[in-house]
């Protein structure tokens, strides 16, 4: 499997999580019947992918995504100019800069309180660094700022999309048959997940299983983040910060 492949299954992976949360699944569902192909049974694995979702059907896929995404950097009106939708996210639940590193929070969530820390900028992998990674920073670290983080970074999945596509060479779907022999041993990787970095760690006793698997979602380390956003807000504005977060209850389980 080609990086640039790869870059397309990550990137559609984060495009459905943060279309599906803004604008529901009505346009997910129309994108998909276009695109001839579901983007939840995009699924990865070492070295290959399991579904030849574009080849012959690229032409189709550009169409789409001009479209229903036009490449002006344009967020979502509803959310940025709807009275009642600013006057409920506004200046609410912030979280300062300071804040931001004092709970090392991740991900949309950094990014919206002014820290520009991203694991494809900060430390590329796959076809990153090679397809103009951008990362999406606002300063206010609101509710309002996360929501117009995560819309622009759907905007800027789009464009990775289109990138990885015209980028991706013809070939064989499978760089190799079966799964790889695991040595003994132990490795970490770090990865931008939708809700931010994501850290692996996995030890090998040579076997065809791991000995020891441990994640580190970014919802762990987000969701205690609340407490600041909450203080001094009023009741009813907690659901609402609680939601900016996107927190993953069952992430941190892991």
């Amino acid at each position: 499997m080609t990086n640039e492949c790869v870059a397309i299954v990550a990137e559609s992976k984060l495009f459905r999580a943060g279309i599906k949360s803004l604008i529901g699944s009505q346009l997910l569902v129309a994108m998909e019947a276009d695109c001839a192909v579901e983007t939840s049974r995009w699924h990865a694995a070492p070295n290959l992918i399991l579904v030849d979702a574009v080849e012959g059907n690229e032409a189709s896929v550009f169409v789409d995504l001009d479209a229903r995404f036009p490449r002006s950097p344009v967020v979502f009106p509803t959310f940025t100019q709807n009275p009642t939708a600013l006057a409920r996210t506004r200046g609410v639940g912030r979280l300062s800069r300071e804040q931001a590193v004092e709970w090392a929070v991740v991900g949309p969530v950094a990014r919206a309180s002014g820290l520009d820390i991203d694991v494809r900028k900060d430390q590329p992998y796959l076809s990153y660094a090679d397809l103009g990674f951008e990362i999406v920073v606002r300063p206010e670290g609101d509710v309002l700022a996360r929501v117009v983080v995560r819309a622009l970074e759907m905007m800027e999945s789009v464009r990775l999309i289109r990138e990885a596509l015209l980028s991706l060479p013809p070939g064989p779907l499978r760089a190799t048959q079966g799964l790889p022999e695991i040595p003994a041993g132990e490795a970490t990787i770090r990865t931008e997940a939708p809700r931010g970095e994501a850290f692996y760690y996995v030890a090998s006793e040579g076997g065809a299983s791991p000995a020891r698997v441990k994640i580190r979602t970014p919802s762990f380390v987000n969701i205690p983040a609340i407490e600041p956003m909450v203080m001094g807000q009023p009741l009813a504005d907690l659901s609402i910060i609680q939601a900016s977060v996107d927190p993953c209850i069952s992430c941190t389980d892991r």
